[in-house]
């Protein structure tokens, strides 16, 4: 007889915040992402990716609402496509 490994679910809403390291091309991404609205919403400027690159933390994780990271990165995810970020996230249960 096989060993089952037994599983622990754990609720996980998508509001709550994902820590993510993010590659060169993730950086870039989010650049252009931002960049796409520039013109068309008030007050947005244009951004490079060292602006993003900047805002990760002293362990290079940039934070995200989980949802939003879906929405970004959800278009470029897939098996066999460039890595835009590193497949080990930290999920936040506090906030």
């Amino acid at each position: 007889m096989a060993n089952k490994t037994e599983t622990k679910e754990v609720e996980y809403n998508i509001n709550q915040k994902v820590k993510v390291k993010l590659t060169p091309l993730g950086y870039y991404h989010l650049a252009e992402e931002h960049n796409h609205y520039v013109g068309r919403v008030p007050g947005f400027e244009r951004r490079d990716w060292k602006y993003y690159q900047e805002k990760a933390d002293e362990n290079g994780f940039t934070e995200f609402q989980f949802w939003n990271f879906m929405n970004l990165f959800g278009g470029v995810t897939s098996m066999g496509k460039p890595q835009y970020f590193c497949l080990t996230v930290l999920l936040n249960f506090d906030s």
